[in-house]
C-alpha cells in the first residue's frame, strides 16, 4: 500500500479526533474520507498535523494530571478519580495529595492522602509516569461538582481541576399514555397579537387544550433567538442562540410600563401598524420585530426611571434574574447591544466575524470597555429576556394549575449559527470553517449543508460540557417535555468543510454517553420527558442507546410501515417508549398528503430532477392511500369509499390509529385539526415557498371552538389516554 506523504500522522490523528475514515450512504455506497477533508476538519479542531502532535495525543492521558471532565452514573459510587504523575521509582510513598470536592452550593469536602499506589506505569521521553486511583470516600448525590487535586511530590507540585457530573441512569419517564396538540406558535392569529403568535397565545392555547379538551400538553416550535431577517433569519431552526429566546414572542401589552409606553402604543399610527401586521396572511418578521423593539425601548426607559433607579420590588425581581443567569446572559446581552451599536454605524456588518478585531471576543478589553460605556443598552437586552422568562413561567404555571400532565412540549434545534451569540461567547467549542449537514439521501441527492458550525467533541469535554449543559437546562426550564432535533447528532454528526460539496464531508464521533447522561440529569431535575428525533438512517444500536437512557422515539404515521410487506403498521406494533404523530413541520399536512398537494408544489418549485421522478411519486402516493385505508380497517365502516379530499371523519380515523397505539405520547397537529393544505416548511427551498411565514387560516378565538378538535379529544379519551 503506497502512503500519501504525511498520511501516517494524518490518518492516526484523524482517528484519535473521532473522524470516521469512511461512511456508507443510504444506498449502501461506501465513501472514503479524503486527505483534504481530514486535514480541513483537524484544522478546524485546532489540531496540527505533525508528528509531535500525534506523539502528544497518544500519551495525552499520561501527560495531564487529571481529565477535565468525568461523567458518572449515580450507581457507580463513590466515583474514582484517576491521576497521572511524573515520578521516580520508589517515590510513591512520598506523594502527598489534597483532594477537594465542591458541590453546587459551594460546600467543600477535602481529603488529605499520604502516599499513593501505582496501578500502572509508563515511560515517555525518558520520564517515568505513574497512574493512581484516588478513592473518593463520599457517595455523591446527582449534580455538578468541582474537583481540585494538588499533589506534592519530591520533585515539585502538580495541580489540576476537573468537573465531576453525577447523573441518573435514565431520563424522567412519563406515567401512563398522554396526548396533546402541536401548534406553531408564530402561526397563531388572534384579535390581540401583533401579527405573530406570542406567549399569551401560548397561555390561551394551554388553557384551551388542558381545560376544554383534557389534553396533557401543547407542543411548539423552538423559541430560540433568531435574527428575524428575511430570508435566512426567520426559521426557528436557524438560531443565533439556543440559550435565549426570540423577543418577537413577547406580549407587550402584558408588561407593566408607564405613560410614555402607553402613549406610544395607543397612538393612531402605531395602532395602524399593528392592525396591518395582524391582518396580513404571511408573517412580516422584520415589521413585527421593528415594532416590538420600539415599544420595548419605551417600556425600558420607563423601567429604568420608575424601578431600577428607585429600587422597587420589580427591580429586585429583575436583579435576581440577572444574577441567577450570570455570565451566559451577560454575554448574550452584550453581543446584542454590540451588534446594534456596530450595525447602526455600518449596516453591512452581518456577522461578528466582520466586526472590528477587538470586538470579536467576549473577553477582550474593548468589549469590557463597551459594557462600561453602554451599560444601559446591555441592561436593556437583559430586561427583554427577563420579560420572556416571566411570560414563559406564567404559561407554564397556567398548565400546572389546570393539572396538565406535561404542559409545554418544547423543541431544541440541532445547532446555532456561527455568526450568533453562542458562537461569540463560546468560540473555543465551535468548528469554524465547517458546516453540519447530512450525506446524500432520497430527500437531497447532493447531501445537505445546514449552514451552522458543529461543536468540537474534545473541546466540549475540555470545557466541562458547559455550553451543552446550559443549552439543555435553559430549554427545559419551563418545559415538561423536550424534543431533541436530529438526536443522531449526539452520537455522530456529519461535518462538511466549507467550500467542499456535502458529498465530500464525513462523520465525526461524539462522546454520546456523556451527553446522554447530562440530558438525563437535567431531565430528572426538571421532571421533563425527552423525545429523541430519530427519523431517517439511525442504526439499531443508536435507537437502543436512546431507549436505554429513557428517551422516547419519535414515530410518524407516514413512516411507520413494514417496508418489506409494504403495509402501514398496526397500532399495537408501535413501540411503547415513543411519541407518535401523523406529520411534522418539514412534511406535508395530512390533507396535503392525502390530496397530493406537496407533490404539485414540489413540481411547481422545480424540486424534481425530472418528470419521471414526479410520476413515480404520484403513483407511489396512490398506492399509499390504498394501504392507509387497509390499515384503518379497525375504525372505518364496511365498504368505505375513500374520498378524493381529506374529511374530518378520515382525519379522526388516522388519529385514532396513533391514539390506539401503546406509545406514551400521541400528538395531533393544529394544521391537521384545521385541515391546512400547505406544509409549514418545504425542505430544499428558502424563499420560493413561504416557509415559517404562514399563519393558521383562522384566529384562536375560532380555533378554540373547533368541533374537530373536540371530536379528537373525545376519541383520545376513549382510547384510554390520560385525564
Amino acid at each position: 500500500m503506497t502512503h500519501h506523504h504525511g498520511a501516517e500522522p494524518l490518518d492516526r490523528l484523524a482517528s484519535l479526533a473521532g473522524i470516521e475514515p469512511m461512511y456508507y450512504d443510504i444506498w449502501g455506497n461506501k465513501h472514503h474520507t479524503s486527505h483534504d477533508a481530514k486535514r480541513a476538519i483537524l484544522s478546524s479542531m485546532g489540531i496540527e498535523v505533525i508528528e509531535a502532535e500525534l506523539h502528544r495525543r497518544l500519551n495525552a492521558k499520561w501527560l495531564r494530571l487529571m481529565e477535565p471532565t468525568l461523567v458518572v452514573p449515580v450507581s457507580k459510587q463513590p466515583p474514582t478519580i484517576r491521576i497521572h504523575l511524573p515520578l521516580e521509582e520508589g517515590c510513591e510513598k512520598d506523594v502527598r495529595v489534597s483532594l477537594s470536592v465542591e458541590d453546587e452550593d459551594g460546600r467543600k469536602d477535602i481529603h488529605e492522602i499520604e502516599g499513593i499506589k501505582a496501578s500502572a506505569t509508563r515511560e515517555i521521553d525518558g520520564m517515568r509516569y505513574v497512574r493512581a486511583e484516588l478513592l473518593n470516600r463520599t457517595d455523591r448525590d446527582l449534580g455538578y461538582y468541582g474537583v481540585r487535586v494538588l499533589c506534592v511530590t519530591p520533585s515539585g507540585e502538580h495541580s489540576a481541576r476537573m468537573r465531576l457530573i453525577v447523573t441518573p441512569e435514565a431520563c424522567y419517564e412519563p406515567q401512563g399514555r398522554r396526548w396533546g396538540i402541536y401548534a406553531n406558535l408564530y402561526a397563531l392569529r388572534s384579535a390581540r397579537n401583533w401579527g405573530v403568535g406570542d406567549l399569551t397565545d401560548l397561555r390561551d392555547a394551554l388553557r384551551w387544550a388542558g381545560s376544554d379538551l383534557g389534553a396533557d400538553f401543547v407542543g411548539i416550535n423552538p423559541l430560540h433567538a433568531i435574527n428575524n431577517r428575511m430570508p435566512y433569519g426567520i426559521s426557528p431552526y436557524s438560531s443565533t442562540s439556543r440559550l435565549y429566546a426570540n423577543f418577537i414572542d413577547l406580549d407587550l401589552e402584558k408588561i407593566s410600563a408607564g405613560a410614555e409606553f402607553r402613549k406610544l402604543i395607543a397612538s393612531p399610527e402605531f395602532k395602524a401598524e399593528i392592525e396591518a401586521l395582524r391582518r396580513s396572511d404571511l408573517i412580516d418578521y422584520e415589521g413585527v420585530a421593528a415594532l416590538k423593539m420600539r415599544a420595548l425601548e419605551a417600556a425600558f426607559k420607563d423601567f429604568l426611571k420608575r424601578h431600577l433607579r428607585t429600587g422597587t420590588s420589580l427591580a429586585e425581581a429583575f436583579r435576581g434574574y440577572v444574577a441567577s443567569e450570570g455570565k451566559p446572559l451577560e454575554d448574550f446581552a452584550t453581543f446584542s447591544a454590540l451588534e446594534e451599536h456596530l450595525r447602526a454605524k455600518d449596516p453591512g456588518l452581518y456577522t461578528w466575524q466582520d466586526w472590528p478585531e477587538e470586538c470579536r471576543s467576549a473577553e477582550s478589553p474593548a468589549v469590557g470597555e463597551f459594557k462600561r460605556e453602554h451599560g444601559d443598552q446591555v441592561l436593556f437586552h437583559q430586561y427583554v429576556q427577563w420579560l420572556m422568562d416571566r411570560q414563559l413561567r406564567e404559561a407554564s404555571d397556567e398548565a400546572k394549575s389546570i393539572g396538565m400532565g406535561v404542559g409545554i412540549y418544547a423543541d431544541l434545534a440541532v445547532g446555532s449559527s456561527g455568526s450568533g451569540s453562542d458562537a461569540w461567547s463560546f468560540p473555543e467549542v465551535f468548528g469554524f470553517g465547517m458546516e453540519a449537514g447530512a450525506p446524500p439521501d432520497n430527500f437531497s441527492l447532493n447531501g445537505q449543508s445546514w449552514g451552522f458550525p458543529p461543536l468540537i467533541p474534545e473541546r466540549l469535554r475540555e470545557t466541562g460540557y458547559e455550553l451543552f449543559v446550559q443549552t439543555i437546562r435553559k430549554n427545559l426550564k419551563y418545559s415538561g417535555a423536550l424534543r431533541i432535533d436530529h438526536a443522531l447528532g449526539l452520537f455522530r454528526l456529519f461535518w462538511v468543510p466549507r467550500g467542499m460539496s456535502p458529498k465530500e464531508g464525513t462523520y465525526v464521533r461524539y462522546p454520546h454517553e456523556d451527553l446522554l447522561r447530562i440530558i438525563a440529569l437535567e431531565s430528572v431535575r426538571n421532571k421533563a420527558v425527552i423525545i429523541a428525533e430519530d427519523l431517517g438512517t439511525v442504526s439499531d444500536e443508536i435507537r437502543e442507546a436512546l431507549l436505554d437512557f429513557g428517551m422516547l422515539s419519535y414515530r410518524l404515521f407516514y413512516f411507520e410501515r413494514d417496508w418489506k410487506r409494504n403495509v402501514f403498521r398496526r397500532p399495537e406494533e408501535y413501540p411503547e417508549r415513543a411519541l407518535t404523530a401523523v406529520t411534522t413541520h418539514d412534511l406535508p399536512t395530512l390533507r396535503g398528503y392525502w390530496e397530493g398537494h406537496d407533490m404539485e408544489m414540489k413540481k411547481a418549485l422545480g424540486l424534481y430532477p425530472d418528470e419521471e421522478a414526479y410520476r413515480n411519486d404520484v403513483a407511489g402516493r396512490k398506492r399509499d392511500r390504498e394501504r392507509i385505508i387497509e390499515a384503518l380497517g379497525h375504525c372505518l365502516p364496511e365498504g368505505y369509499e375513500p374520498p378524493e379530499k381529506m374529511t374530518p371523519e378520515l382525519s379522526l380515523c388516522v388519529h385514532r390509529h396513533i391514539g390506539r397505539s401503546p406509545a406514551k405520547l400521541a400528538v395531533a397537529a393544529l394544521d391537521d385539526i384545521l385541515g391546512v393544505l400547505d406544509q409549514q416548511n418545504m425542505p430544499g427551498t428558502i424563499d420560493a415557498h413561504p416557509n415559517w411565514r404562514q399563519k393558521y387560516p383562522e384566529p384562536v378565538e375560532e380555533v378554540f371552538k373547533n368541533r374537530h378538535a373536540r371530536d379528537l379529544a373525545r376519541m383520545f379519551r376513549e382510547e384510554g389516554r390520560a385525564r
